[in-house]
């Protein structure tokens, strides 16, 4: 079997998330190039694609393609969960 690669298209995901002005920032990083299809016989592609060789079962949403062998994508992290704003609070009477 052969692998489609997309040298254009980078898998990221997000390592973890940081906190800035009290909002939650996701550190993202690269996992390497999208795998695009796997199939028997090659055929003639873009110059921003290539093939390469790989297994009958590779699973192309769940691996990407770097430093020549296949690498598993790693779950996102998490995001933080924000906390509440705290609403002010007013106590007696108001005037209009």
């Amino acid at each position: 079997m052969k692998a489609l690669i997309s040298k254009n298209e980078i898998v990221k995901y997000i390592a973890e998330w940081t906190i800035v002005d009290s909002l939650p920032i996701p550190i993202v990083l690269d996992v390497g190039m999208r795998i695009v299809q796997i199939c028997e016989i090659p055929f003639e592609v873009h110059s921003d694609l290539f093939w390469v060789d790989c297994q009958v079962d590779l699973d192309i949403n769940s691996k990407a393609y770097r430093n020549d062998c296949f690498i598993n994508i790693p779950s996102n992290a998490e995001k933080p969960q924000q906390p509440t704003p705290i609403q002010p609070t007013v106590t007696g009477a108001q005037t209009l």
